[in-house]
């Protein structure tokens, strides 16, 4: 294979490694992943006991499908056991399970990588693999147990048949991913699946009728599939998408609000130039010199003003339309950079552009660090594990975690010791105020939470969490930095989670 050869072919593996760094730099979860964590080990350590998984305690606010956990647990079963034949802990299960999902993200990526080497040429896919991971978001979520997750990996099959293009067979696909991954994963996803129908139908690859009959047989399937799974696991009928659109139904509940609101051109004044960077004006280059890929901008756009009208916004909500950028973006910096003309001109814009890639990974790097130090409740349940005593480790120790532990990375995953009794119910602290939540935790051995102090307790170490960035003040401090963390900067933490032991 020639040299050039084998960097196309290296360059397929640019994405997934991407996808296993930020694995490795924060394998902990956060709040808004934990139904699915949690389904994924109750899957693969309780089975079919339903009784005993993690959401008859804690259900959440709205139920989620099982669909996507369920089939990560079936594809990490093999790794768990041989993880236990090992003789190491359910930690092990966790980063496996997030190499599963990590796998089939990054797939979905290639897949798209693939069709635009395929349409663009091999230079526009390795700028796709580039500009993707010189973006923080996308790649530090391919692994995360979120439904937004589940359902960018659907979508991310759809654009890649988008960019295809190749035929009836890739209008079908597109149709079929979305309208799965919305009856399944995320009803607003519907907020895509329409500008897509209406790009195929305006560029004459589909009919109404054709979408009709196609779109009622995948979401009867859909619906059959989610509403048999859940139901057995839920304990009564139900179809988890659709209470979840009763419940932020902007006409209806519209419960979502409860959890603040942004004002209308917030994606498009903040969560765009954050989680695009450099690649949102190079998708405005590739927009208007690549008539092949220029239906994806009204896609992406029309999405992107539809979501806008819900109060409540958050970064991922939007994942599925960042790729449809990233294919924009790699047209133009292929054009300005690979395929530039030898001019005093060219090679000015091919700096900027260069430039401009080169501060996007500067960014997704510095964010990559300030993440990693934002779970102390993760670190400090693993550390409460590793400094118990073997007496300890035999006994029914009884361990009480707090609000903000179990919000910043404490899972099932973390629970090491079989005859420990784990608890995270609320401390009655509505009953007797600070002195009936102390009352309360006198009757567990350990208590992670927040409070520095504790009556009948003493604090046995503190874990420390992520409180801002600090400029050094000297260059042999800048040096440190750049060494410890590959980053100028100095990442600030401050102790957030306590660990206390009851007084013998």
């Amino acid at each position: 294979m020639k040299p050039r050869g084998i960097l196309w072919a290296l360059s397929y593996w640019l994405i997934p490694l991407a996808i296993l760094v930020h694995l490795s730099l924060t394998p902990f979860n956060k709040v808004e992943e934990s139904h699915s964590v949690q389904a994924v080990h109750d899957a693969l350590h309780h089975g079919f006991d339903f009784g005993s998984y993690d959401f008859k305690e804690f259900p959440g606010v709205v139920p989620r499908t099982f669909i996507g956990a369920v089939g990560v647990a079936v594809l990490t079963w093999p790794l768990s056991k041989l993880n236990a034949l090992a003789g190491l802990t359910k930690l092990a299960d966790l980063y496996a399970a997030r190499a599963v999902l990590g796998a089939a993200t990054s797939l979905s990526f290639v897949g798209v990588q693939r069709a635009v080497s395929d349409k663009l040429g091999r230079g526009a896919g390795l700028c796709f693999a580039v500009l993707l991971c010189s973006q923080f978001h996308l790649l530090y979520y391919a692994s995360r147990f979120l439904p937004n997750t589940f359902a960018l990996i659907a979508s991310n099959l759809s654009l890649a048949a988008l960019v295809r293009d190749s035929g009836r067979a890739d209008s079908r696909s597109a149709v079929l991913w979305l309208t799965c991954a919305t009856a399944i994963f995320r009803c607003d996803l519907v907020l895509l699946l329409a500008p897509v129908c209406l790009v195929l139908l305006a560029a004459r690859r589909t009919t109404i009728l054709t979408l009709l009959s196609q779109g009622v047989a995948f979401t009867v399937v859909s619906v059959a599939a989610t509403v048999t799974v859940d139901s057995a696991i839920w304990g009564r009928w139900l179809w988890p998408e659709l209470e979840v659109f009763l419940f932020n139904n902007p006409a209806g509940e519209n419960q979502s609000s409860q959890w603040g609101t942004s004002p209308p051109m917030w994606y498009f004044t903040n969560c765009l130039p954050m989680c695009l960077t450099g690649t949102l004006p190079l998708s405005l280059v590739g927009f208007w010199h690549e008539r092949r890929t220029r239906n994806l901008l009204p896609i992406a756009l029309g999405f992107l003003v539809a979501y806008s009208f819900l109060p409540h916004k958050e970064k991922r909500f939007v994942f599925p339309s960042l790729p449809y950028f990233a294919v924009l973006g790699a047209s133009g910096l292929d054009r300005l950079v690979l395929k530039k003309k030898p001019t005093a001109r060219s090679a000015a814009a091919a700096l900027v552009a260069v430039s401009a890639v080169a501060l996007s990974f500067g960014a997704a790097l510095v964010l990559a660090r300030c993440s990693q130090a934002n779970y102390p409740g993760g670190e400090a349940f693993l550390r409460l594990h590793e400094m118990s005593t073997a007496e300890e480790r035999e006994q029914p120790i009884r361990v009480h975690i707090g609000v903000l532990p179990a919000m910043t990375g404490v899972s099932r995953f973390g629970e090491e010791h079989g005859r420990w009794v784990y608890n995270k119910e609320p401390l009655a602290e509505t009953a007797g105020g600070e002195a009936g939540g102390e009352m309360a935790a006198a009757v567990f051995d350990y208590v992670l939470t927040d409070r520095p102090s504790l009556r009948e307790f003493d604090q046995v170490f503190a874990a420390e969490g992520f409180a801002g960035l600090g400029v050094p003040r000297s260059l042999e401090e800048a040096t440190q930095a750049v060494l410890a963390t590959g980053i100028p900067v100095r990442i600030v933490r401050k102790p957030q989670v306590y660990v206390h032991r009851r007084k013998r």
